[in-house]
């Protein structure tokens, strides 16, 4: 469990694309363990069936205990004793020492091991690589928003609301318990075509939140690559920049692009563009 936290954490500090301050500190986040044992029984709240009973009690007691670290595993007495823990046994992470308390008169005794992250052997985190190009984009869109920065980002990067304003889509697949970073994965089904996006990301300008989508799958074009800068102008108002690179191999598909794709490319965009912008000012005026 802790070797699956702090790999997780050090996954959001690396790949993090949110500015919030939840996802900024989230990787100074560190992890209790409690764990006791008792006689259980049961009631339903609500069709929900919930424990109750004098160890429940005490197992929420023994959050609030003597350890003066926050990054610890405790195991009461009364379970060590119920498992027959051998501590000489126990995996070089752990060192556990005797502890004791006192609750509403009752001297519970427990053994406890302080973590330490460094420690750990964490999963191994892929770098990212920023994008980079030493040419002009291939296409351009800018629109203002009466919305602050960070709103207008969340409406970017969280594809629940995506085929709410993105002209012509009819599904979006994401995996709704993870949130968009670099390197996540979500697909567009366009009219039965399927677009396979991955989050990218390239330096901006100073202040400003770039999310970047790449994609191989949109004919007649053999790579995509669309960054969205936003940039703050105010405490209720954002400015976005969507730039478009693409890459065709072929004779044939270059003239495509020429005579029709771009065309075609920029009114459907467009079209996405004011849509978001609609879907924005909606949402402001619900939202009062």
């Amino acid at each position: 469990m802790y070797t699956a936290f702090y790999s997780h954490l050090k996954l959001l500090k690396h790949n993090r694309i949110c500015p919030c301050n939840a996802c900024a500190t989230a990787p100074d986040l560190q992890l209790k363990i409690i764990v006791h044992c008792g006689e259980l029984q049961f009631i339903n709240i609500r069709n929900t069936t919930k424990p109750f009973g004098p160890s429940v009690i005490e197992v929420h007691r023994l959050l609030k205990n003597s350890v003066l670290s926050d990054n610890y595993s405790l195991l009461s007495q009364e379970l060590v004793d119920e498992i027959l823990m051998d501590n000489e046994k126990v995996s070089d992470s752990y060192d556990f020492k005797q502890g004791t308390d006192s609750y509403d008169g009752k001297e519970i005794a427990y053994q406890y091991a302080e973590i330490d992250p460094s420690k750990l052997k964490l999963n191994h985190i892929a770098p990212i690589k920023k994008i980079k190009f030493n040419r002009e984009p291939d296409l351009i869109i800018t629109k203002d928003f009466p919305i602050n920065a960070e709103q207008l980002l969340e409406y970017l990067t969280n594809y629940k609301y995506r085929n709410l304003w993105t002209n012509g889509v009819d599904e979006i697949e994401y995996d709704e318990d993870e949130v968009t970073r670099l390197g996540t994965e979500h697909k567009c089904i366009i009219k039965g075509t399927e677009l396979d996006f991955v989050t990218i990301t390239k330096d901006g300008k100073p202040g400003q939140y770039v999310y970047g989508e790449y994609t191989e799958s949109p004919a007649p074009l053999d790579e995509l690559y669309q960054f969205y800068n936003i940039t703050p102008v105010s405490e209720e108002e954002s400015s976005l920049e969507l730039e478009l690179y693409w890459e065709t191999h072929t004779f044939l598909k270059k003239m495509i692009m020429k005579l029709i794709g771009k065309r075609s490319f920029q009114k459907g965009i467009t079209g996405s563009i004011e849509d978001l912008l609609q879907f924005s000012i909606n949402n402001k005026i619900k939202e009062g």
